[in-house]
């Protein structure tokens, strides 16, 4: 039963059209999203990002150098640290906060070009935030870890 119930998925994958190429597409956001914020490079320059199917431009976005790599690293350290918004939130409630963003990025993956497996892979780490371990739990390296791998 269970053979035949594959072999029906199979046959109906194999047989279903693939999925329709979107056209005309222009990108909304072409800056740099740094510290919450969309913001020009340091540098004031541009890199085409373009079609690996058919080479054709598809935009120009903000190129950044190590001067913006900097800045976003801090953002990220600042959130991290202690008071910070992102630290007050529970695992709980970040993990409903990834997954509302995983339900958004599998509505547009096909704008994003986004797989499933990354979809998958995202999903897998919005779950984990919930075993988090209590903050008064003596096992801090396990939460460490785990921390980490969330991050």
């Amino acid at each position: 039963m269970l053979r035949a119930a594959v072999s029906r998925a199979v046959q109906l994958l194999s047989t279903s059209p693939g999925p329709q190429p979107i056209r005309n597409i222009e990108p909304k956001f072409t800056k740099l999203f740094i510290n919450n914020e969309w913001t020009d490079s340091s540098r004031n320059t541009t890199i085409g990002t373009f079609n690996p199917a058919n080479g054709r431009l598809i935009a120009e976005v903000e190129e950044a150098d190590w001067r913006d790599v900097d800045k976003a690293v801090k953002a990220a350290n600042d959130a991290l640290q202690p008071g910070s918004p992102w630290r007050c939130i529970d695992g709980v409630q970040r993990g409903k906060l990834l997954h509302k963003l995983a339900d958004l990025m599998e509505r547009d993956k096909a704008i994003l070009a986004v797989s499933g497996p990354a979809v998958t892979l995202f999903l897998h780490f919005c779950s984990s935030s919930a075993r988090l371990l209590p903050k008064d739990q003596p096992n801090i390296t396990a939460n460490k870890i785990l921390e980490c791998s969330l991050l």
